[in-house]
């Protein structure tokens, strides 16, 4: 059995996406941002006025996570947070005119990091990453855990 475990795939997987988001949060620090906050922007930046949840959704995060993040930019001016007509217990969430403002600048923040990612790639490459990248997503997503009704005493 081999024991590298630097060969692994999930293991390369880890170190890629903490070095993107150590270069994203470099990239991010003068706006006084976060990659995960960057990632709750550009959400918003698709569709202004999404509800919490839903923005947990299409970032596959915990929503006590996405919310404790919406907080901490409604703090930093970039969203505010209303109460949903439809339903009082749903919070949407709203890009400030700050928040709005900084959009192209964040993107061309962000351009740069992947740039620097994707050095040396070809576009067929590039291409050919995104899907399966979102192949393995879309695997590990359907892949729903079986629920335990008991637990067995050990």
């Amino acid at each position: 059995m081999d024991t590298d475990y630097s060969k692994y795939l999930g293991f390369l997987m880890g170190v890629a996406f903490r070095g993107l988001k150590k270069k994203a949060d470099q990239a991010l620090a003068p706006f006084d941002l976060t990659a995960p906050q960057w990632g709750v922007l550009a959400r918003l930046y698709e569709e202004d006025g999404l509800a919490v949840g839903e923005i947990a959704g299409r970032i596959q995060t915990e929503v006590p996570t996405i919310t404790r993040i919406v907080d901490l930019l409604e703090g930093k001016g970039f969203v505010s947070k209303k109460h949903s007509m439809k339903d009082r217990r749903s919070v949407q969430v709203f890009l400030t005119q700050k928040g709005m403002t900084i959009e192209t600048v964040l993107r061309d923040e962000i351009t740069k990091v992947i740039e620097i990612a994707l050095k040396g790639f070809e576009t067929h490459e590039v291409d050919r990453l995104k899907r399966d990248l979102a192949r393995i997503t879309k695997n590990l997503m359907a892949d729903k855990p079986e629920k335990q009704d008991e637990v067995s005493p050990d």
